[in-house]
Parts: structure tokens; C-alpha cells; sequence
């Protein structure tokens, strides 16, 4: 177990250092012509950084029993800041988009704090729940409404076995919803249809998904066939 976190550990630092790179590649020449500056971008994601690996030592010293009994109201407290945002003149624009708090010289996404509490949550429900996990009313509907309740993109993933390798399922379908503009953006109908077959010795799953998208972005009605075919691999359990 501890190689494992050895290894999370530093493949996760391998991927910050490539990200903080990329950032002042990125952002360099723009800096220098905007401020003179070219590392200013670069010394702030360096501080976010610093924060971030506080934040998480702080998080490997903490007894995960005591975050566990902290699961529901820290979800709670993290859905504050998401009603904050909705009220005029609170929120920070950014991008085109009002989901920001302004905080001590910082801009903060209430949803990124949503992130961390959601998944504490969703772990303190599933071993409570260990044993109903495989009961549709109380070890699915109840994950499901709350995702439902803090996130504007669900995909779901919902198939059935028709025998003989082949299956139903309601394919990649994006429901995405734009809470500030009251509006869908992608509002798709669609099935997908596969079957399981060996080519050439290779199990491979080949898949069929018509869909008809109600609204995209431009408000126009998309309709598009999508044809998938997977190489399945064995895991090795």
C-alpha cells in the first residue's frame, strides 16, 4: 500500500510540474505585453500550488473517520456558496460567466469546493449503504438525486442485456444545463444499440447510437448517427 501511494504521489507532482510549465509557455508573451511581467502568471499558480500541497498534507494527517462523521455537513456547507453566487451583484464575472466569489484578492468557483465534498459524501453514503448498494431505491435513486441536484452535465448510463452478446443502452447522451442562462444547452433523445463479437480472434463490442439533439448551443435541432466499435482487454482478475 505504501508503494501505491508512492506512486499516486508522484505521478500526480510529475503532472502539476507538466501543468505549471504549460502555463507559463501559454502565458508568458502575453504577460510581458500586458504587464512587462513574464513569469507573473507563473508565480501565481506557483502560490496555488504551495497551497494546494498544504492543504494536502494537512488532508494525509487527518484521520479519514473523523472527515467520514464530517461528510454530510461539510456537503451542506459547500452548497452555501452555490446559492451565493446566484444573488445580483455578488458574483465576479469571468470568462463570459458569473460563477465566481471574490476572496481576498483571489476569484473562487464555488464548484470546485463542491467537488471535494461531493466525493467525501458520496464515500460516507456507499459504505453506509454498503449493504443496499444493490437495491435501485435505496442504493441508487438517493447518489443520483443529489448528483443531479449540484451538477448541470449528467450523462447517463443505463443498458440492458438482450442475450447472445447484444444490448440496449441510452448511449452517450449529455444533458447539459446552463443554470445562470435558465436554459438547456444540450438536450439529446437517443439509443444505442451493440453487440459483442470476436474479429480476427479480438474481442471487440460494436455499437450503433442514433441521436436527436432537441437544443444545442445555437438552439438548432442536430441529428447525427454515431458508430463505436471497442477493443475489449481482460483486467486480469
Amino acid at each position: 500500500m505504501r508503494g501505491l501511494r508512492i506512486s499516486i504521489f508522484v505521478t500526480t507532482f510529475i503532472l502539476i510540474c507538466v501543468g505549471v510549465v504549460m502555463i507559463y509557455s501559454a502565458s508568458s508573451v502575453t504577460a510581458w505585453q500586458q504587464t512587462g511581467q513574464s513569469a507573473q502568471l507563473l508565480r501565481k499558480q506557483a502560490l496555488f500550488v504551495l497551497v494546494g500541497f498544504i492543504a494536502m498534507f494537512g488532508v494525509m494527517a487527518l484521520d479519514y473517520r473523523a472527515l467520514q462523521r464530517a461528510a454530510k455537513p461539510l456537503f451542506l456547507l459547500s452548497l452555501l456558496p452555490l446559492a451565493v453566487v446566484l444573488l445580483p451583484g455578488v458574483a465576479h464575472e469571468a470568462g463570459g460567466a458569473k460563477r465566481w466569489l471574490h476572496l481576498g484578492g483571489f476569484n473562487f468557483q464555488p464548484s470546485e469546493l463542491v467537488k471535494v465534498t461531493l466525493v467525501v459524501y458520496l464515500a460516507d453514503f456507499i459504505n453506509r449503504r454498503a449493504a443496499h448498494l444493490k437495491d435501485f431505491w435505496k442504493g441508487f435513486v438517493p447518489p443520483v438525486a443529489v448528483l443531479g441536484a449540484t451538477v448541470s452535465q449528467l450523462q447517463p448510463i443505463v443498458a440492458y442485456q438482450l442475450g447472445d452478446g447484444w444490448a440496449l443502452s441510452a448511449g452517450d447522451l449529455q444533458f447539459i444545463y446552463d443554470w445562470e442562462a435558465g436554459q438547456w444547452v444540450n438536450l439529446p433523445i437517443g439509443a444505442q444499440i451493440g453487440k459483442v463479437l470476436a474479429v480476427l480472434g479480438q474481442p471487440m463490442r460494436l455499437s450503433l447510437n442514433p441521436q436527436w439533439n432537441l437544443r444545442d448551443i445555437e438552439g438548432a435541432v442536430e441529428t447525427k448517427i454515431v458508430f463505436t466499435a471497442t477493443i475489449l482487454a481482460p483486467t486480469g482478475g
